[in-house]
């Protein structure tokens, strides 16, 4: 009865089984490569009458294992000095010198640092590394706002290095297409304002006196609105004036005009 009691265990189950207290190590990781390598090399230690086609599959399995083993010790040691020297700040570093604005001067971010404080120093150690002195050194403005940027997307990016002024106001700086209102009048209103200044300067000459003058017939005041007074000799006249003044103001300031 006890041992039966025993048999089943703590819990009464007597399907439970014990672990043996050795850990399997998983088919194609770095572990049971290492395991693997080591029982192989016992084998060829202590068997010395192994054939020879035997010996050369197990030199060449010996190979890949030990091929697999350094593979897996450089991406372990790959993800460790990424998680303790680079990410983010590394990715930034690297954004910072693709994508910083062409228009503005660049600081470079490991420079050469010497150190005058020691004179009896040699100049290898007045120098120190580049990398360690950046990884202490501190960051240009730039390099907050390329940081800032990277959360917006690469587009963002693309603006940023293309980007005309220092503020990031490009329509600022860029030129401006002359509006229409900026453009001088047509050739007709500005013939049509000097000869209605010319009547108005007329008028304003003429004496009192005309004001209690006859008013002139039906026809002559028709003809009148029309022309504002004058004769055909006259408007010719005032035309040819007016041709030259639009003339000399296209050639000063009708260079931009479409």
């Amino acid at each position: 009865m006890e041992e039966k009691r025993r048999n089943r265990g703590q819990g009464g189950n007597s399907s439970q089984k014990y672990a043996t207290g050795k850990h399997k190590a998983k088919l194609g990781s770095a572990e049971w490569a290492k395991k693997r390598t080591r029982s192989i090399q016992r084998m060829m230690s202590r068997n010395g009458d192994i054939p020879a086609n035997l010996r050369n599959d197990m030199e060449r399995e010996l190979a890949a294992h030990k091929s697999t083993i350094n593979e897996k010790t450089f991406q372990r040691r790959r993800s460790a000095m990424i998680s303790k020297y680079h990410m983010v700040r590394f990715f930034v570093d690297e954004a910072y010198t693709m994508h910083h604005p062409h228009a503005e001067t660049y600081i470079s971010l490991y420079g050469t640092i010497k150190k005058d404080d020691d004179e009896d120093a040699t100049e290898e150690e007045k120098k120190t590394a580049a990398a360690k002195a950046a990884l202490a050194a501190e960051r240009p403005p730039m390099w907050k706002v390329v940081e800032s940027t990277m959360e917006e997307g690469p587009d963002a990016l693309r603006q940023l290095r293309e980007r005309r002024s220092a503020t990031g106001d490009d329509e600022a700086s860029a030129p401006q297409p002359r509006s229409r209102d900026s453009r001088p009048a047509p050739r007709k209103e500005r013939m049509a304002n000097v000869i209605a200044k010319q009547n108005q300067s007329k008028n304003a000459s003429k004496p009192t006196g005309d004001r209690k003058a006859a008013p002139a017939s039906a026809g002559e005041q028709q003809s009148g609105g029309k022309t504002g007074g004058l004769n055909r000799r006259e408007r010719r006249r005032i035309m040819r004036e007016t041709m030259a003044s639009t003339d000399k103001e296209d050639d000063e300031g009708g260079f931009f005009e479409l």
